[in-house]
């Protein structure tokens, strides 16, 4: 355990203190500044979720927490899908586990866009 603080501790403290200069700054710088604010913490947020915690990854910088289960491989991933035992969709779609079925995906969600055009505005998806 070290004494500086993580990757994900830095951006969170950057996102509290430019969200506190922004309270005492004009309206346009402050909006400016929270827009700063809003994007570290998505960062801090997408630090987390992908687990670059250095005090919670081992010596091989995987993180021990995520277990390798049945049906996935020495990495943790479901080599069908691409995700990381079942929880992580996300990360599955980043490494391509999904790509052999996107035009399936694709023709599912304008069937389903259409669908949901027809209620809201009908006869627009006919133009």
């Amino acid at each position: 355990m070290t004494d500086q603080p993580d990757a994900r501790a830095l951006v969170e403290g950057c996102a509290a203190e430019v969200a506190a200069i922004a309270a005492d700054t004009d309206p346009a710088t402050r909006r400016r500044l929270l827009v700063v604010a809003h994007a570290l913490a998505l960062a801090a947020r997408e630090l987390h979720a992908t687990g670059s915690d250095p005090e919670r990854q081992d010596a091989t910088g995987s993180d021990p927490e995520r277990a390798t289960g049945p049906g996935t491989d020495a990495t943790g991933s479901d080599p069908e899908r691409g995700d990381a035992t079942g929880s992580d969709p996300v990360r599955g779609v980043r490494r391509g586990g999904r790509d052999a079925e996107l035009v399936q995906i694709a023709r599912g969600l304008r069937e389903e866009v259409r669908a949901r055009l027809e209620v809201a505005h009908p006869g627009y998806a006919d133009r």
